[in-house]
């Protein structure tokens, strides 16, 4: 199984990404691929960031550029499960229950 964790920020600043960071040390002894991206927004503009390396892989696209990249993110990763954690932009969540 390959799991995708969604977050606000990949940097741990409080209890959901130490509980991220936890299950991103756990899951693969369950032989399960992990993921965590970090999806900051200023404005109407989103950048994404990759756990580990804080690695920059989009920067300030709009809406429907980050809900192409995730969908193609999704796909390239075989990602089996999205977990999402502390995102509250209704859209965005609407965008990934229909890439699910």
């Amino acid at each position: 199984m390959t799991v995708l964790h969604l977050n606000d920020k990949v940097e741990i600043k409080g209890g959901v990404e130490v509980y991220v960071a936890q299950l991103m040390q756990l899951l693969p002894t369950c032989n399960c691929s992990v993921y965590w991206l970090g999806i900051y927004q200023d404005n109407s503009k989103y950048t994404v960031r990759e756990y580990g390396n804080s690695k920059v892989l989009q920067v300030d696209v709009d809406f429907s550029a980050l809900v192409d990249f995730l969908n193609n993110y999704i796909i390239d990763q075989d990602i089996d499960l999205i977990h999402v954690h502390s995102l509250s932009n209704p859209a965005l969540l609407r965008a990934l229950f229909k890439l699910s």
